[in-house]
């Protein structure tokens, strides 16, 4: 993960890292947590930002957010999404987070 992480600051480029998570035992369905990714101690700890997405039915997900070292997205929040082929994902307007309001685009930088 060191060399990974000096070459993504050398080089000025965002590393995404994909990873499922370990398969909870038979009839159990937890929110996800950092602890639930499988084998991937050093990624959890060397990461800014960890995000989850999980597939709770047909055409609806839920974000969660697991990590965040600048501390501004809301860790410990999940907000719903809805999902289909033509658009891809976004927030389902009747989940309890997206009445939050988002940041603007001239925020961020």
């Amino acid at each position: 993960m060191r060399r990974l992480d000096g070459l993504r600051a050398r080089h000025e480029f965002a590393l995404v890292l994909g990873a499922h998570p370990r398969k909870p035992p038979v009839g159990v369905q937890p929110a996800l947590t950092v602890h639930d990714l499988a084998g991937s101690g050093a990624a959890v700890r060397g990461a800014e930002i960890i995000v989850a997405v999980e597939r709770v039915s047909d055409g609806y997900s839920r974000l969660r957010f697991l990590k965040d070292r600048a501390g501004r997205l809301p860790v410990g929040e999940a907000w719903g999404l809805l999902f289909d082929r033509e658009s891809g994902y976004r927030r389902d307007p009747r989940s309890s987070y997206a009445k939050r309001a988002a940041p603007s685009p001239s925020s961020r930088f």
